[in-house]
This record gives structure tokens, sequence and C-alpha cells, in this order.
């Protein structure tokens, strides 16, 4: 499967663009829409089009790795959810989660539940409730059950 339009959809919305570095709730140097990772750091600025290019390379992995990691029938809707919850969390995350094993069980109210579970930042070492997060995580739920 390919990423649809929803999963593009939820990332812009709920990572925003920034086109400068800046530390995120977690202190993570971040940019983009949410890139982290190496060269990422404070002063570090980047293009509308370097953003767009990174969300779409980033998006495109994570669907291809993805699409062999579900059993069973998925809508493209659950798709373009997962593909948003992992750009947040992170594939292994993802895979790992309870909403993903739910979901490939076939057991997908219970997936949906389960991806609302991940609305906690960590924080100096303590994972704390975050609105924002709940509110991302109540959307991804809302495309995941969406038929």
């Amino acid at each position: 499967m390919k990423a649809g339009d929803k999963a593009f959809e939820l990332i812009k919305k709920w990572e925003g663009c920034k086109l400068t570095a800046y530390q995120d709730q977690a202190g993570v140097w971040t940019i983009g829409y949410g890139s982290t990772g190496e060269g990422i750091a404070k002063g570090v600025t980047w293009t509308q089009e370097q953003a767009e290019a990174a969300m779409a390379t980033h998006v495109a992995a994570m669907a291809k790795a993805l699409s062999k990691a579900l059993v069973g029938p998925t809508t493209q809707c659950q798709f373009d959810a997962f593909l948003s919850l992992g750009y947040n969390i992170g594939y292994y995350a993802l895979i790992t989660s309870t909403a993903f094993k739910q979901h490939n069980k076939g057991l997908f109210k219970d997936a949906a539940i389960a991806m609302t579970w991940w609305n906690k930042i960590t924080k100096n070492g303590v994972k704390v409730y975050n609105a924002g997060l709940n509110n991302r995580r109540l959307a991804e739920k809302e495309v995941y059950l969406t038929r």
C-alpha cells in the first residue's frame, strides 16, 4: 500500500511545519514536518521544498515497511492512520504497539482504542500526558475507524 491523502493531512496538521530548527516539547531538535536526527540542530534552516521532500521520503519509507508488516485486510484509512502514528512515534514503536498487534488480529475497535494510549511525552525521564498528542491520537483514531 501507499500513503493516501489522509496520511499527509494528519501529518501536516499535527506536526506543523517550521523551517528553522527548534526544540520540541521533549527537547529534541526538530525541523520541517517533525524531522529529527543527524544534522538537525540549533541554527539549521530549511526551505519549504526541503521540508516537503523530507516528509515525503520518510512517509514513503514508512509505507513500504508498514505494508510488509501488516497481515490481513487493511483499509486505506487504517493504513493512513498508522502512517501518521508511526511518523510520530517511530516505526519500531508502531509495529510493537498493542494497536498494531490488535489490528493484525482483526480487532479493529481495540486497535483504535490502543492508538489513543500514545498521548504522552518523555520529560526528564518521566512519561507525561500531553493534550496535543491526545488530540492527535483522537484524530488518528477517527481516521482509522472511517470506512
